[in-house]
């Protein structure tokens, strides 16, 4: 869709408009739909922003938000307007050209979201910040409780993914053409982790249930140990030439009769 029909923005009683992969540049009108309560903009080409963020909040009636954003205003604009934060359930976060790469992207927990893409952000990590208006439980993990599909490519300046551990209902993981990712998980910055927040029994991946891993080169761990993954079905690796182990011995699968490994 290059355009939006005639007349939509007179559409007073529209609840919900799903404008997600449209050529739509543009949403400076969409608080006039003041009954929305579902509006998904996911891979449009419109980009949260303070402007938007201002619309948005004028929708008092808003309950889900598919959005992206620049990773070099995501802390800025989800802890703007809590209300508006909560709504948000999938986020596409990817560094714009003409905005700078920050080394360090925060990212809020929210328990409210249920999918994340990150692509072609060329920082070196992604920071969680747990205590945040948008998780109901801002003292303890986990912190995107509700979490289950995490999409990652062309983000080259990553070394590990151990945010991930915050994430107990991951149920699909697909990290590719991340040339400098060494580790999913630290072990260093999993200790760390879980030593400031007094919880050391996180088992990370216990709901997965599809990994795909390709063009990682410097890829050498997903896990130090085994891991009891108690869904798992499909594990797919390719060029990751360094990862000679995977996190799985005699116990981890559950249903071997139905799991399968693409190498």
């Amino acid at each position: 869709m290059d355009r939006l029909p005639v007349g939509l923005q007179e559409l007073k009683m529209l609840i919900h408009l799903n404008l997600e992969f449209t050529k739509v540049v543009s949403c400076d009108w969409i608080s006039n739909l003041s009954r929305l309560r579902t509006l998904k903009l996911a891979g449009s080409q419109v980009w949260l922003d303070m402007s938007l963020m201002k619309e948005l909040q004028l929708l008092k009636h808003l309950e889900l938000v598919s959005i992206n954003i620049c990773s070099s205003l995501v802390g800025k604009l989800l802890l703007y307007d809590p209300r508006v934060g909560r709504c948000i359930q999938y986020i596409n976060i990817e560094d714009r050209p003409e905005e700078e790469s920050l080394q360090v992207f925060v990212l809020p927990a929210m328990d409210t979201l249920r999918r994340i893409n990150i692509w072609k952000y060329g920082g070196r990590e992604i920071e969680v910040v747990e205590k945040t208006p948008l998780n109901k439980s801002p003292t303890s993990p986990p912190c995107f409780s509700n979490l289950s599909y995490v999409q990652i490519g062309s983000c080259d300046g990553l070394k590990d993914l151990t945010w991930l551990l915050f994430s107990p209902n991951l149920t699909y993981l697909c990290v590719v053409e991340s040339k400098q990712l060494e580790e999913i998980i630290s072990k260093d910055k999993a200790a760390s982790v879980l030593k400031e927040t007094h919880n050391d029994t996180v088992v990370p991946f216990k709901n997965l249930e599809d990994i795909v891993l390709d063009d990682l080169p410097e890829l050498k761990s997903i896990f130090w140990s085994a891991l009891p993954f108690q869904r798992l079905n499909y594990v797919s690796v390719f060029k990751c030439v360094k990862l000679r182990k995977l996190p799985l011995d005699s116990k981890s699968i559950l249903k071997v009769e139905e799991f399968g490994i693409d190498c």
